[in-house]
């Protein structure tokens, strides 16, 4: 999960890198995102809302309601249904199944605000002649603005964090006495 915007070549990156890309909308007459992924041929879950049924490539799984949604996304990993609105798999074991196939979980050990990790602006990039270089003027134009702010959050992170590890350790060191 990532909070913000993402460059296109970073983007782009994702989608490879994703199994299966899942779009259920509620609302929305057509999807860039769903054209993207049907340039690299990512498998794709998608609801039937606005264009999205015609938009999908072939071989896209296009749903009608949350059961269809839930059956489709059962079938995208590998896991059975008891019924046709109740997976097989609690809510947990369907967790470590995700983290496991995505190669383990790479902040285990860590805590919350270890987890929560650094911010930084969005990278002014996209693949539009001409956008990329307007999006680092404005940036330019608003970095004065933004990153104090950025800098400020950046700092109470490290510094919470750096006092969370202290006190552990003090902790620690107790124990053992």
């Amino acid at each position: 999960f990532r909070r913000g915007f993402v460059g296109d070549e970073e983007f782009d990156t994702w989608l490879v890198a994703a199994d299966t890309l899942v779009l259920p909308y509620r609302e929305i007459w057509s999807s860039s995102v769903l054209e993207r992924a049907a340039l690299f041929d990512i498998p794709i879950v998608t609801t039937a809302v606005g264009g999205l049924a015609e938009q999908a490539p072939p071989g896209s799984v296009v749903v009608q309601d949350d059961d269809e949604l839930a059956a489709a996304l059962a079938a995208a990993a590998g896991v059975g249904m008891q019924n046709e609105s109740e997976t097989a798999l609690t809510r947990d074991e369907l967790t470590a199944l995700v983290k496991a196939r995505a190669g383990g979980d790479a902040q285990a050990g860590l805590s919350p605000i270890q987890r929560l990790g650094q911010i930084a602006l969005a990278k002014p990039n996209s693949a539009r002649p001409g956008v990329g270089e307007v999006k680092a003027l404005i940036q330019r134009l608003t970095a004065w603005q933004h990153e104090p702010v950025v800098d400020q959050l950046n700092s109470l992170q490290r510094t919470t964090a750096d006092a969370i590890a202290e006190i552990n350790n003090r902790l620690d060191k107790s124990n053992r006495t």
